[in-house]
């Protein structure tokens, strides 16, 4: 499932946030563009999404 928020557009459980739904498919390309890893898992006491995004070293 967590894997769908990268897609453009979709929006997860038929949430109802306004926007886009293009952030996170964009921070994707930009990781994969610097090497970089994302990683997903459970937001602030369970509740949404934690992003973290790990570069490698300069």
């Amino acid at each position: 499932m967590h894997e769908r928020v990268f897609e453009r557009f979709v929006r997860p459980g038929g949430a109802q946030h306004p926007g886009s739904r293009l952030g996170l498919s964009i921070v994707r390309r930009i990781a994969e563009r610097h090497g970089a890893q994302i990683m997903l898992g459970a937001g602030l006491q369970g509740r949404g999404l934690a992003v973290t995004l790990v570069f490698p070293a300069a």
